[in-house]
């Protein structure tokens, strides 16, 4: 045969290509475009899974308790109103004015025992107190200071009047409350 422009032209021999070799490359076709469906498929439900906030393996995704604050950064990732947390500083100044007698005080912050001694008459003490607490939306919180008050006079050991009060605190902020009997 002669040679033209195109190429050369090769006789087919009488072959035609048969049903079952065709079947075979249609299967194998088949096979292929299965297995690439059925990866696309898990990788969408993986990604899903990855990218969605409620399911994430990933706690740079992940928020657990629905605020909208993922879990990285959340401080309180089981608690959907707060999410941050606060730290303020709250200086107590305890004061005897008495002239003669020490009294003891003893001082509770929200109902815990935080710290006791003894003042000298005429004398002054100070107690810091660090606290934190977890914020949401509203990052102030308030705190119950109470001071008790025991004579250590021998004739009248009686208590004398609790100083009972609530503060309200900001984060970062610093708060000074005097308490003198």
């Amino acid at each position: 045969m002669p040679e033209g422009l195109v190429g050369s032209i090769k006789p087919n021999n009488g072959s035609t290509p048969s049903a079952k070799s065709v079947s075979k490359k249609i299967s194998k076709n088949s096979d292929t475009i299965r297995k690439i469906a059925i990866l696309g498929i898990v990788l969408i439900v993986a990604g899903t899974i990855f990218l969605h906030p409620g399911m994430s393996p990933m706690s740079s995704v992940r928020d657990t308790d629905g605020d909208g604050v993922v879990d990285c950064f959340d401080k309180a990732w089981l608690n959907s109103s707060a999410w941050e947390r606060g730290y303020a500083n709250i200086f107590v100044t305890f004061a005897n004015m008495n002239l003669t007698y020490n009294m003891t005080y003893a001082l509770y912050l929200d109902g815990v025992w935080k710290k006791g001694g003894v003042l000298d008459p005429q004398s002054t003490e100070l107690a810091p107190l660090s606290v934190t607490w977890l914020y949401g939306k509203n990052s102030s919180t308030t705190f119950s200071i109470i001071v008790v008050y025991t004579s250590l006079n021998p004739t009248a050991r009686d208590y004398l009047p609790i100083d009972a009060r609530t503060i309200e605190v900001k984060p970062g902020e610093s708060v000074s409350v005097a308490s003198f009997y």
